[in-house]
């Protein structure tokens, strides 16, 4: 900057000897320039236009500056100027058609670029440009022609190919862009965009054999090629060919053992088969090597999910919601791990998150309407899980859910219509059973069915602990207190963690007789859970 302020001293002294020298005004606006005073810089061109109104020089560095301030329209009036003076300069002239552009006169762009073209002077963003703007007034026939120009100048450009058969797509002529792809990959077999374009209007016609074909011949002419190796796989593995698709896999990572994609697709391989173990080691090694790929990390989340390593799901996920936050499938993923690690907050608010990118989504509404049940704010819950139930009547979960929150909450005739409803839909559902029969057992109603209910289900799991805790109470209700005994006590064989149980086995106790044990199994449900108040109750009574 010193060196600047000297050089400017410098020109400004000369200046005293010769005011009328434009070559100064020129060399002081540079210096200003290059201080970043563009207002001053300005001010000198004009004065130096002021001495030589046609100064080419000037005239230029006025534009750019006028350009650089993003004023488009002083600048045209320069390059308007400087037109008349370099009527040839093809430099100028797309400028003018940019600023054209910037100032929605795409008319008087067309003419520039077009005078551009007929003047010979065509490059391959001048016959983008064109090609678009005549695309853009559905001019067709000549945005053809401009992109044919581009391909006789240019023919080994695969831009200019796919540019034309854009033209195509824009009169929704798919016979027409299928036709040119298959002539231009003739003409040229490495144009692999145009190849990947031709393969993906396959797949949208429903022809995968046709997409599969087109990559076969290609890997038969270059079998060292192996992007277009491992993108034959990705299309036997969408065909549901996953012997085929593994072996080209794994022939691109004896070729290139740090093919990052090779990992990935052989995990998505797994991945789609359920194989969580192999999805998560395929998956991993596609990380170590790129970590950028968000359906990467949602994978592997899902793997580390159903493997129940919870802690690496949250990781995961959350690594693949830092590169793309409004995956709300991510954030469903995410939701159902803190729920299962029990981070009900943390769950609510993934829940949330997914609901506010798809408000109609089914499972969203699920999901939150059993974290709220689960923090036991069953009223604010219930609209939520009456959505899923809308969205799909016979979402026996969710309407299995919906029941055991209104018997909860004491609406026995809408909890008993959906149970009905539930177990219509799914007869062999036998968690649906239990529910129902211990819901009715709590309120002593249909004794001898929720019996039967409670048996079948017994029938299918003898050893449930639940099932066995719901007999036993079924027949308390019933009074066959002995009955209950058994039951509970081979329930807390199964469960002996559950403070429900042995509060029910503490109630046996008591009908039976022997209050010393009654008090024992109310104080271990205590111990478990403190916040049993009908157990407080029931201890508070007996010590009295």
């Amino acid at each position: 900057a010193g060196n600047y302020q000297e050089a400017l001293l410098a020109y400004q002294e000369a200046q005293l000897y010769d005011s009328t020298s434009a070559g100064l005004d020129l060399a002081i606006a540079q210096m200003y320039q290059k201080m970043r005073k563009l207002e001053s810089a300005i001010k000198v061109l004009k004065q130096g236009l002021r001495k030589s109104p046609d100064n080419i020089e000037l005239l230029e560095n006025l534009a750019l500056l006028f350009e650089f301030q993003r004023d488009v329209s002083k600048a045209l009036i320069v390059y308007e100027h400087l037109a008349k003076l370099k009527p040839f300069d093809m430099a100028i002239k797309a400028r003018m058609a940019s600023i054209y552009l910037q100032l929605e006169k795409e008319d008087k762009a067309i003419a520039e670029f077009q005078t551009i073209v007929n003047l010979g002077q065509g490059n391959p963003e001048i016959w983008q440009s064109l090609g678009r703007l005549y695309l853009q007034n559905q001019e067709y026939d000549k945005a053809m022609q401009v992109y044919r120009d581009w391909i006789d100048e240019y023919p080994d450009d695969e831009a200019a190919y796919l540019e034309l058969g854009l033209a195509y797509k824009a009169q929704n002529d798919t016979t027409g862009v299928i036709d040119w792809y298959e002539k231009s990959l003739e003409k040229n077999p490495d144009f692999d965009v145009i190849r990947e374009d031709l393969s993906q209007i396959y797949l949208q016609r429903g022809d995968t054999d046709k997409a599969i074909s087109l990559y076969e011949a290609s890997v038969a002419a270059d079998s060292t090629n192996l992007a277009r190796i491992s993108q034959l796989g990705s299309l036997y593995l969408m065909r549901g060919d996953t012997t085929r698709a593994r072996e080209l896999f794994q022939r691109v990572l004896q070729e290139n053992p740090d093919d990052w994609r090779a990992y990935f697709n052989l995990g998505q391989l797994n991945y789609s088969g359920a194989n969580w173990q192999q999805t998560a080691k395929f998956l991993e090694k596609a990380a170590k090597i790129n970590n950028q790929v968000p359906s990467l990390w949602f994978m592997l989340g899902q793997a580390y999910l159903r493997l129940d390593s919870l802690e690496r799901a949250e990781k995961a996920l959350l690594k693949g919601l830092h590169l793309n936050e409004r995956n709300p499938s991510s954030w469903l993923l995410l939701g159902e791990t803190y729920f299962r690690l029990d981070s009900l907050q943390m769950a609510e608010s993934a829940a949330k998150h997914a609901l506010d990118l798809v408000p109609g989504d089914r499972f969203a509404n699920y999901l939150l309407g059993l974290v709220l049940n689960q923090q036991n704010r069953k009223q604010e819950a219930i609209p939520y899980l009456e959505t899923a139930v809308h969205m799909d009547s016979t979402d026996t979960n969710t309407i299995g859910l919906l029941a055991s929150i209104y018997s909860d909450l004491k609406d026995y005739a809408r909890s008993d219509s959906l149970y009905k409803k539930a177990i219509r839909l799914d007869p062999d559902n036998i968690v649906l059973k239990n529910n129902y029969s211990y819901s009715l057992s709590v309120r002593g109603e249909s004794l001898e069915y929720a019996l039967d209910l409670v048996n079948q289900a017994l029938e299918a799991e003898p050893e449930n602990g639940a099932y066995l805790d719901t007999k036993g109470w079924v027949l308390y209700q019933m009074g066959d207190y002995q009955g209950a005994l058994e039951f509970i006590r081979k329930a807390l064989d199964a469960r002996d963690n559950s403070a429900e149980v042995w509060e029910h086995l503490g109630d046996v106790y008591e009908k039976l007789g022997n209050p010393d044990e009654a008090v024992n199994a109310w104080q271990k449900a205590y111990e478990l859970d403190s916040n049993r108040a009908t157990v407080l109750k029931k201890l508070n009574s007996h010590k009295n």
